[in-house]
């Protein structure tokens, strides 16, 4: 702490004196330690502090009470200043330390706005998905687009009374909006529509089953897996900088995603109390809360000993991988270990169809199978809940496909 002042970012008083002016001054210093304590830097949180320093002083202009402060406030604000020459904005100064008063109880908490009777079901539908099938919120999301616009088109601007809902309207609703969709989206849309409606059966809004009766769609024959070599996978490990924390990071990522076939997911969410070392093994959470217990090489044992020693930054969280710069929080969402994937591809010069962490999951499947391992010991390793989510791999083993194949009739033998 810097002698002379109760801020974490400012040595000498003089500094804070043209900043605490306005409503907002008495909070300053309880932000910027707040900002301290997630492990923002010198020159990051002098900036920040600034940047309430001077809503601080536009509040006092206008007459503003520090407990009136909201997000409307804030976009006002925002626009006032969009025209200042030399001024760059970033809202996320301003939101956490709306988030800050709000958490010690001098702003008030946003009013929820009231649900529409579809966003009302879907949501209901959506809680359920998260607490009794245990899926992950960015499945959530897809899960909740396709309902709203069902029920919207069926129902439009008259009530919304779920009881007449039959197995035709489903099947209308996917003619109708069909075509705009790839192979793939349809069948997905197909897939939730049919779950939404077992759930609408389940929670006795409708009277009969009509899931059953919507068609399935074919999907898995659309396409093979796409992999890379084993050549490839290595280059890929090599353009790691293993000198820099990050690149030491994400080494230790591409190999549990390279050597363990990981989702991105997975690697995301995974904790430090996952890994026994004693035993040498990992434990992994996949799709459905489903835990599968798969042992530690221990190439990867060393990587992350070298990540958790060298490069993760002190802090509370218990996840695994976390963000090297503040705030230490863990890695939001799976687009952040597709784009390490994707770099690593991309420096390499290689030009997959698909570039994202799955390419890895295809790849360790594939070579599995080429090393002789059956299918049940791939989706066991995979951690699939069914047999058939491992089937598709079944159409790349054209050694053993030669085998059963038989001869076409009048062609040659």
């Amino acid at each position: 702490m810097p002698l002379g002042t109760n801020n974490p970012y400012y040595d000498l008083p003089f500094a804070l004196q043209e900043l605490k002016k306005g409503p907002l001054s008495q909070y300053l210093d309880g932000f910027a330690m707040r900002l301290y304590e997630r492990g923002y830097r010198q020159g990051t949180g002098q900036g920040f502090v600034r940047c309430i320093g001077c809503l601080s002083q536009w509040l006092e202009q206008g007459g503003c009470k520090d407990y009136e402060l909201d997000e409307r406030k804030l976009l006002d604000y925002l626009e006032s200043i969009k025209h200042r020459k030399g001024v760059h904005i970033r809202k996320s100064p301003y939101f956490l330390f709306l988030s800050y008063l709000r958490e010690i109880g001098i702003a008030k908490q946003p009013q929820p706005q009231p649900l529409n009777a579809i966003a009302s079901i879907v949501n209901k539908y959506i809680d359920y998905l998260r607490q009794e099938r245990g899926l992950e919120e960015i499945t959530l999301v897809r899960r909740h687009i396709v309902p709203c616009r069902f029920l919207e088109d069926r129902f439009g601007k008259k009530p919304v009374v779920l009881s007449q809902l039959k197995a035709k309207d489903v099947i209308q609703f996917i003619q109708k909006y069909g075509n705009g969709y790839s192979v793939t989206s349809r069948f997905n849309v197909v897939s939730i529509l049919r779950d939404f409606c077992r759930f609408l059966f389940l929670y006795k809004y409708i009277r009969d089953d009509i899931a059953p009766c919507i068609p399935r769609t074919p999907y898995r024959i659309a396409r093979l897996p796409n992999y890379l070599s084993h050549s490839d996978v290595e280059r890929i490990l090599k353009t790691c900088d293993r000198k820099t924390p990050k690149g030491i990071r994400n080494y230790a990522i591409l190999l549990l995603l390279i050597r363990l076939g990981l989702r991105a997911g997975e690697v995301r969410n995974l904790t430090l109390d996952d890994i026994d070392w004693r035993t040498g093994e990992i434990t992994i959470c996949g799709k459905g809360c489903k835990y599968n217990r798969l042992p530690l090489p221990q190439e990867i044992g060393k990587a992350l000993v070298q990540y958790l020693r060298y490069c993760r930054p002190q802090c509370s969280s218990r996840y695994l991988f976390i963000h090297l710069r503040a705030p230490y929080t863990k890695i939001q969402g799976s687009s952040p270990i597709g784009g390490i994937v994707r770099q690593a591809i991309k420096r390499i010069e290689l030009n997959p169809p698909h570039k994202g962490a799955h390419v890895l999951r295809h790849t360790f499947a594939t070579h599995l199978l080429h090393r002789g391992a059956t299918l049940t010991e791939i989706s066991k390793m995979l951690g699939h809940g069914s047999l058939n989510s491992t089937l598709i791999y079944a159409h790349i083993d054209f050694k053993n496909l030669k085998k059963v194949a038989q001869p076409w009739p009048g062609g040659e033998s």
